[in-house]
């Protein structure tokens, strides 16, 4: 008996040892859907190329519905996650994972079955490279980013890996050519010809016998042609060229009045602002303000204040307001300059105290121009857009500023940042 329970204790100390070295084998969780991070693997994953691994779509430019090869390479790996995203969310559908690898639902909502994620089945190594079937979905139209993240041992992974693909609609060209060209001659032929001739003969004889004769044969010709011939073309065609000139003339002043597309802007956009806040980094956001933004899981300090957990992952960030007096800044800013056309996600919970006004505030600045300002009491979290289009160079801030009581903590969370329009 206790030759048998040795035994039982071995195997489970060899399965622990094994899953520390290969991570989840289950796969990808379906809390890192958003994030993409290995949850639960310890904080040295690598967000730069420092491990060499790259992602590689078949194609760059893709018609909607069409299904390209996207290809993970580098050194032997034991876990991949992959997905194709629109902004936020991940967009299209992977199908015929082979051996070792599935495809997983992450924002399918109340529809299951969307597959609209790649990863690996079991911790065993799996090579070096692995290549995934994708199929862009029906209506997309614009600039995607596909999205991996490579675990090679537990402690050792890699995260922000991308590619872009740009989706298009397949270009349709009409040649419509009316012609129209009535031609309409007239030939009125008028012919006269009136002939009269006139003979008149007078014969006399009196017995001086005289023979006289008047022989008069007038004859009169009137030969009057009068031919008319007027021709009329008419060449519709120079009125309809006409007006399409015109309607062409018009949508031009109508193009013109309209503001400039997210193609009109150069965009510089890092990956590393997107984050959750699992590193104690902050991917690239600082603190610049009178206070800071602190990091937390769970609750916050005090008693019904702020959030109870994250919204994505297991940390983020709160404006901690007790023990400081009004009109404190906490700001959060991005660590370099950005410009383009690009897009700001990030959901936040307000939890501030109805009966103290004025309320904490935060406020989302571009630059110097304030774009978003919530003062509002939410008790969940909320998610928000603020679309940039600037072609100068500006840091992108969240600025809160603590109102008149302690009761109630702002806190961030799941801060993506995507090049293109905010979706409506």
């Amino acid at each position: 008996m206790e030759t048998h329970k040795m035994i039982r204790i071995l195997l489970v100390v060899v399965n622990l040892f094994l899953a520390g070295v290969s991570g989840r084998s289950f796969g990808p969780p379906r809390g890192a859907c958003r994030s993409m991070d290995p949850l639960g693997h310890t904080n040295s994953g690598q967000s730069s190329s420092s491990l060499g691994f790259t992602v590689t779509p078949s194609k760059l430019t893709v018609s909607p519905s069409e299904t390209i090869g996207i290809t993970v390479a580098g050194t032997t790996f034991r876990g991949v996650f992959i997905q194709v995203r629109n902004g936020p969310t991940a967009v299209g559908k992977f199908s015929s994972p082979s051996s070792g690898f599935q495809v997983i639902d992450c924002f399918c909502g109340s529809t299951p079955g969307c597959n609209d994620a790649f990863g690996h089945r079991g911790g065993a190594p799996k090579g070096n490279s692995v290549t995934a079937t994708w199929t862009a979905p029906d209506n997309c139209n614009g600039d995607l980013t596909v999205r991996a993240t490579v675990v090679v041992l537990y402690s050792s992974y890699q995260t922000g890996i991308t590619a872009k693909i740009r989706c298009e609609q397949p270009t349709t060209t009409a040649m419509p050519t009316t012609t129209m060209m009535p031609t309409t001659t007239t030939m009125a032929t008028t012919t006269m010809m009136p002939t009269t001739t006139t003979m008149a003969t007078t014969t006399m004889m009196p017995t001086t016998t005289t023979m006289s004769t008047t022989t008069m044969m007038p004859t009169t010709t009137t030969m009057s042609t009068t031919t008319m011939m007027p021709t009329t073309t008419t060449m519709a065609t120079t009125t309809k060229m006409n007006k399409i000139t015109a309607t062409m003339e018009s949508q031009s002043k109508t193009t013109e009045m309209k503001p400039p597309a997210c193609s009109d802007f150069a965009t510089n956009l890092p990956e590393k602002y997107n984050t959750s806040f699992e590193n104690l980094s902050f991917n690239g956001w600082t603190n610049a303000g009178d206070n800071e933004w602190r990091r937390n899981q769970g609750k916050t300090p005090s008693y019904s204040t702020g959030p109870n957990s994250a919204s994505h992952g297991v940390y983020y960030l709160y404006s901690e307001a007790s023990r400081i007096s009004a009109g404190t800044k906490f700001i959060l800013e991005t660590s370099e300059d950005l410009t383009g056309c690009f897009c700001l996600h990030f959901e936040e919970q307000h939890y501030v105290n109805n009966r103290y006004r004025p309320h904490h505030i935060l406020q989302i600045y571009v630059g110097n121009d304030q774009k978003l300002k919530i003062d509002e009491k939410t008790t969940n979290w909320k998610s928000y857009y603020v679309q940039v289009k600037t072609t100068k160079l500006v840091k992108i801030r969240f600025v809160g500023t603590r109102g008149w009581s302690f009761f109630g903590d702002m806190a961030i969370d799941n801060v993506y940042l995507f090049p293109g329009e905010c979706p409506q």
